[in-house]
This record gives structure tokens, sequence and C-alpha cells, in this order.
């Protein structure tokens, strides 16, 4: 499996009378970054968390927030006999200072917002399991986007490396002939000289610098090494795995031996073909930066 180090993913679980909530998130990073992004009170938590981020992923910017959410719909968000031993604390005290004690229940209200009566907390620790809980799920829905959008750039990756494969085969057909256009048109121009001038050219001569251009634009050893690049290309995107970085670097390589066949050939149609597999390794680089 190759995955994008793009992704997204959530968990929950449930701790005695409160919901933890935790979102993974990630983008596109040299090696990997892990970020919790918790609460204060909980942050003694984010080790455990890292350590089991870290056994699934291997690269990116990854990003882990934690929402811890008291109370439910099935229960008041208030510990009732606090509030109860609170509120007759309070009526004693008007009492003593010649008060009344009457109230409604907006007078409850505020009386609860401003003195932070909520549920009793829980301990931290109690609070390791079901985060451990919702952080596993997190990690799975994340590795299934990522896996996702893997596939997805995977397929736009070997489409594109088919059209460079393509290409090398027809520059390599039309090698040959660039040695043998420079021949036809040396061989016009002599022809034309000898007409205007009547001097016979030494035929030696024009074997060598037919010979030394030959070297020139000779691009048999770049074609070979660009055909095991993309040969090794191809066997790596089906290995899978953690495999971004060797590629971006096989591509290097690719690139490299393209822009010296481009700057070898002396020809118009396989300056075309160059002009095009640059543009495809230009784009297929973008995809594989976001490859785990």
């Amino acid at each position: 499996m190759i995955c994008s180090m793009t992704g997204y993913g959530a968990g929950k679980a449930r701790a005695a009378n409160a919901t933890i909530e935790v979102e993974l998130r990630s983008v596109n990073g040299r090696s990997r970054d892990i970020r919790c992004n918790f609460p204060r009170e909980f942050s003694v938590l984010e080790n455990n968390v890292r350590k089991l981020v870290k056994k699934q992923l291997s690269r990116g910017q990854i990003t882990v927030f934690l929402k811890y959410i008291q109370g439910n719909t099935d229960t008041v968000p208030f510990d009732k006999k606090q509030i109860c031993q609170a509120v007759e604390e309070f009526k004693k005290l008007a009492k003593s200072a010649g008060l009344s004690p009457e109230g409604n229940l907006d007078t409850l209200l505020r009386f609860i917002s401003s003195n932070n009566i909520a549920q009793e907390n829980i301990s931290v620790e109690k609070l390791k399991t079901p985060l451990m809980k919702a952080t596993a799920q997190a990690i799975k829905s994340h590795i299934d986007s990522r896996a996702k959008e893997g596939a997805a750039l995977v397929k736009d990756i070997k489409s594109r490396i088919k059209i460079i494969d393509n290409k090398v085969g027809a520059i390599k057909k039309l090698a040959p002939q660039v040695v043998k256009s420079y021949q036809e048109r040396i061989a016009k121009r002599i022809e034309q000289l000898r007409k205007q001038t009547g001097v016979e050219f030494d035929p030696v001569r024009i074997i060598t610098e037919t010979g030394i251009f030959s070297e020139r634009v000779d691009i048999t050893e770049e074609l070979i090494r660009l055909k095991a690049h993309i040969d090794t290309f191809v066997k790596t995107l089906k290995k899978g795995g953690v495999i971004g970085k060797r590629l971006d670097f096989i591509l290097q390589e690719m690139f490299r031996e393209t822009t010296t066949i481009g700057n070898k050939c002396n020809n118009a149609e396989i300056s075309g073909h160059v002009v095009i597999m640059k543009e495809e390794l230009e784009r297929m680089r973008e995809q594989v930066q976001n490859l785990e």
C-alpha cells in the first residue's frame, strides 16, 4: 500500500459521563513531525498519544487535536448534589444577613455559571484508556484517508511514467537520423561550394568532421540510463510502502538524463519529445512529494 502524507481521521470514546474526541490531520513534511493540540490538563498524556501515532505513520506533519466534552444528552451536565448543598449554604448565609433567600431558575443558572459548578472531574489517568481508544480509531480512519489519496496519486503517476517511457522509445528511433541528416546537409553544402568555387574538398576531412559531430550528439548512454531509471521507478511503485523519498531521488536522475538528451540531440523532433518529458517529470515530482 502506498499512502499520501495528507489525510484526516477522527475517533471518539466515552469516559464516565464525558466524551473524548480525537482528530488527526496531516500535511506534507520531509520527515515525521507530531504535534499535540491538547487542553493543558491533558498534556501529561501527549507522549502516550505520540508513541501510538509513531507506530502507524512514518512521514508528514501530523497534528492531533483533543476535545473533552462533559455530560451527554441523557444527563444533566451538573452535579445536582453539589448544587443543592451550595444553594442551602447560601440560603443560610442570606438569612443570617437578614436578606430574603428567594430566587428563580435564572438566578440558579447564573449562580452555577459564575461558580463553575460542573460534574466532578475525572482523574486524567482514568482518561488514558478511552483516549488511546479514540486515538486508535482516528489513526485507522486517517490511514484509510491517506491510502485513498495515495491510490489516486499512484494512478496518475503511472499514466505519466508510461508517457515518458513511450517518448524514450520514440527518441531512440529518431536518434540515428540526427547523424544521417547532418551528413546529408554537409554533402549538399559541399556540392554547392564545389560548383561555386570549383574546389574539390578532402573526403577524409568530411568523414572526420562527421565523426566528431556524431560523438557530440550521441545520446545512446543517456537513453540506456534513462530506461534503467524508468524500470527502477516502476519496480519501486510495485513494491509499495514508504517510498516517497526514493521515488523523488529517481525522478531527479531521470530529469538529469532528459536534460542532457535535450542539450545534445540537435533535432527539433527530439527536442519536442524532451519538452513533453520534462513537463511530465515535473508533474510527477509534485505528486511524488505528496507520498509517504
